[in-house]
């Protein structure tokens, strides 16, 4: 008699942190570092020169800036956190193989009653218990296919978010440059009279500049909220993918089961045949990658970073995460002097040097 020793610890570890993709622009984290410090100073120094203006009857002509980080503020809410999204994907597959072992246990178990028992009774139980091993593995085996949803959504959100970044570079800059308009008059008490006395003589013209530049960065801000429509289109046609999960959990419901105490030959029986039919009807509806959804999102969020101006695409210009490595899409003659440097390329180790959430 050989007996077979079940798994006795199933691989259910919690998927482990993610990293970002490789076609983040270094650009982007001077621009979100930048923001961050320098915006509550801009903000102070707004309501200072608003607070003179008013005084001199021109009200108060310079918008405040957003009071959020850039990550929190734009890149999340448009992209998603596609670093959770990427567990997602982990997770499935992690059920997958954790389903795989107990399916597997199950087979053993039938096996190692029909070596026990014997007989016609542990002929059918062993069959039985099989059974079970198919329909579990078959369930652990759905799962583990529907990380390719996970994975295409964790890529797309990614570049979105690289595109939201890289519209955004330009916004570092003229932060850094309204600042410094903004200390041009210093503060306190002469501050305020060098001011009037130019809100005096020039009118709004004195600071047109600044409420130039404190418009900017609302405007960039916005304009990626323009992608909005996109977003949330594409968005509808993955959530239609990711219900085909539910099926896997009315697939469990739906499966035999017996009470304490039922007689072997009155448990339910279990067809392979409608099993296998149920697992390919429900890997059919995780659909497919791209459609017109994808292709408006990709176009429009293509046209935000035309539009703003952008002009070091030194990363691969699809903004594809997992299709990025060091000197890829580089312009011709690119050099270390007139491109960026090999040290500033983004990797996926733990120190991430892009702003956390």
């Amino acid at each position: 008699m050989t007996w077979t020793t079940i798994e006795e610890e199933l691989p259910l570890d919690a998927p482990a942190e993610q990293s970002r993709g490789k076609g983040h622009d270094p650009a982007f984290i001077t621009a979100s570092e930048t923001f961050d410090s320098v915006r509550d100073a801009c903000n102070g120094a707004i309501d200072w020169v608003n607070g003179v203006a008013e005084g001199v009857g021109l009200g108060r002509p310079i918008p405040s800036l957003p009071t959020t980080s850039l990550d929190q503020y734009v890149v999340y809410p448009l992209s998603g956190d596609y670093l959770r999204i990427k567990q997602n994907a982990e997770a499935c597959r992690t059920f997958g193989t954790a389903m795989k072992t107990w399916g597997h246990n199950f087979g053993v178990l039938g096996l190692n009653q029909v070596l026990v028992i014997g007989g016609e009774v542990g002929v059918t139980m062993g069959a039985q218990l099989g059974l079970y091993d198919l329909a579990v593995q078959g369930m652990g085996g759905v799962v583990s296919k529907g990380s390719a949803v996970f994975d295409y959504v964790a890529r797309i959100s990614e570049r979105i978010a690289i595109r939201v970044e890289k519209a955004l570079v330009e916004l570092g800059e003229r932060l850094l440059r309204l600042s410094s308009k903004l200390l041009r008059w210093g503060r306190g008490y002469w501050g305020a009279l060098m001011l009037a006395k130019d809100l005096a003589e020039k009118g709004i013209d004195a600071i047109t500049e600044v409420i130039d530049d404190a418009k900017y960065v609302i405007e960039a801000i916005n304009a990626c909220f323009e992608l909005k429509d996109a977003v949330e289109e594409w968005c509808r046609t993955q959530g239609e993918r990711i219900k085909a999960f539910k099926e896997i959990l009315d697939f469990v419901k739906a499966l035999p089961s017996v009470d304490l105490g039922t007689p072997l030959g009155e448990a339910p029986a279990i067809d392979p045949v409608r099993i296998k039919e149920k697992i390919d009807d429900i890997v059919a509806d995780f659909g497919a990658d791209g459609g017109q959804a994808e292709e408006d999102l990709d176009a429009a969020s293509d046209d935000l970073v035309e539009d703003s101006g952008y002009t070091e695409p030194y990363y691969d210009p699809d903004c594809d995460p997992s299709n990025n490595v060091p000197g890829a899409s580089r312009p011709p003659g690119w050099t270390p002097e007139n491109g960026a440097p090999g040290w500033m390329v983004t990797t996926t180790t733990d120190d991430d040097p892009l702003p956390t959430r």
